[in-house]
């Protein structure tokens, strides 16, 4: 791989915020007609044609630095019972965070068809449209580059840190919710880089990923597309709960980091 200085890494990273804006933007950015079939026709098209596009673009951001798509964290293991068992777990712990301080769930009027339709939507346009994106550029591309230049520790770091960064692009957020969206995001990236690092592959990272951006649809805050409301106390407006929720996912996330960090150490692989 070619000497690669700081100003080279910093110049990466910029182009990857670029990726990720264009990413938010076309994953969500599909004609919508209701809660119909032909809706969730459209959404399956642009994923993929946007798919095939993000993948070209790794390809080519590979080949710069000296790279093969083999020698990348890029999807080229088969996905195990194990690897979805344990995502389904941690997402789910994750998800402790958004739901803890609940009062109680009430039904909504909402019906099953038009939640499954929602629901599916929502799936392939947020959940494998940035999940599998996201991964690709993040982990798959933009972690081996830089450990193959500054070693494992600085592509965690540095991957991470812009992962949380990129969130700021997130809009409608108050500065407070948006320092915690960055923690927690920066948090989940370094355990999404750990995971691929422990895998060699993307996958586990990519089925987590989308599921923890499909996961709201199903825990239920939009009365208008759930089945069941969590409801809040009077007092906790919804930045002070994004915010708490934010802790909780970046201790989750942390544990998780710290706990392979321990097991490698003890093996003598760190």
């Amino acid at each position: 791989m070619k000497d690669m200085r700081w100003k080279d890494i910093i110049w990466i990273l910029l182009k990857t915020v670029v990726a990720f804006a264009c990413i938010r933007i076309l994953s969500t950015s599909v004609f919508v007609f209701g809660n119909s079939k032909k809706s969730i026709l459209m959404a399956t098209v642009q994923f993929t044609i946007f798919t095939y596009w993000i993948y070209k673009y790794v390809s080519g951001e590979v080949r710069k630095n000296g790279l093969t798509l083999n020698e990348c964290y890029t999807p080229q293991v088969t996905i195990g019972i194990k690897d979805v068992l344990f995502a389904l777990f941690l997402v789910s712990a994750l998800s402790f965070g958004i739901f803890i301080y609940a009062e109680r769930i009430v039904p909504t009027n909402v019906e099953l068809g038009s939640f499954l339709s929602l629901a599916i939507l929502n799936f392939v346009r947020s959940g494998l449209g940035s999940g599998i994106n996201e991964e690709l550029v993040f982990r798959g591309y933009l972690l081996k580059v830089i450990e193959e230049k500054k070693g494992r520790i600085w592509a965690a770091a540095l991957s991470s840190l812009t992962f949380g960064l990129a969130h700021m692009l997130n809009e409608g957020m108050a500065p407070m919710e948006t320092l915690w969206t960055v923690i927690g995001t920066g948090s989940i990236g370094l355990m999404l880089s750990v995971l691929t690092y422990e895998t060699g592959s993307i996958w586990r990272g990519v089925i987590i990923h989308t599921f923890i951006n499909t996961r709201e649809r199903f825990l239920g805050f939009d009365r208008a597309s759930s089945l069941f409301l969590y409801e809040f106390p009077a007092g906790m407006t919804e930045e002070i709960r994004s915010c708490a929720s934010w802790m909780v996912i970046s201790a989750i996330s942390w544990l998780v980091v710290l706990w392979y960090c321990w097991k490698w150490r003890k093996h003598k692989s760190l």
